[in-house]
């Protein structure tokens, strides 16, 4: 709907003259430019985030669980805990204040181009009609049809914002389902018995952490 209003009211605007389409795709096309570029960054920032924000949740349930309230009075944990929690809050606090500190700024003056493009339009149309050069309708129209088109031009960009920001998550989701099993299938697998009559043995078992060479 957005796409055909915009289609319409572009016509016209060339039709009395092709500037000031130009002025307004160049005074939108930077916010659009901005908005895709800081949703790549907050979505890598959330990514990149995501094993300390982890921990924080466990540190969170382990400081307040009563399950776990035992140990850490007893081992006197709480000082830890909350410095551990702290340093890594802090940190993360600090990455998302800078990124939305940039977002914010970059968004200002963005938006400031965007008013200076509709200002020099209206400047320029107003001289047209003080000049004779332009009617009272042709004025009419003329700002109806640029406050029009810059409005439906700022809701397609707030409405590409959401789905785009939204569809990064949900490439996420997708790629969960393509991950394939790291655990070998033996060629040839025992069968299993039925019916069970002697139970299972587990012997020689272990596991290892990742980046480490000692079993456990």
């Amino acid at each position: 709907q957005d796409v055909i209003t915009m289609s319409f009211l572009g016509v016209g605007l060339i039709f009395f003259n092709p500037w000031f389409t130009f002025i307004l795709l160049f005074s939108t096309i930077p916010s659009f430019i901005g908005e895709y570029y800081f949703n790549s960054k907050t979505y890598a920032l959330a990514r990149s985030q995501m094993a300390r924000r982890r921990e924080l949740d466990y540190i969170s349930y382990v400081g307040a669980s009563d399950q776990t309230a035992t140990e850490v009075r007893v081992f006197d944990l709480s000082a830890f805990f909350m410095n551990r929690y702290r340093s890594i809050f802090s940190k993360l606090y600090k990455d998302k204040s800078s990124l939305a500190k940039r977002r914010t700024f970059w968004g200002v003056g963005l938006t400031m181009l965007g008013t200076i493009g509709y200002y020099i339009a209206f400047i320029f149309i107003i001289k047209q009609v003080v000049a004779g050069l332009l009617t009272i309708g042709s004025l009419t129209f003329l700002l109806g049809s640029i406050r029009q088109l810059g409005s439906s031009l700022q809701s397609v960009i707030k409405r590409f914002s959401t789905v785009s920001q939204g569809a990064r998550y949900l490439t996420d989701f997708f790629d969960f389902f393509t991950l394939k099993y790291r655990m070998k299938v033996p060629g040839n697998p025992r069968h299993f018995p039925q019916p069970i009559q002697q139970g299972f043995t587990f012997a020689n078992d272990g596991f290892r952490y990742i980046n480490t060479t000692r079993n456990r």
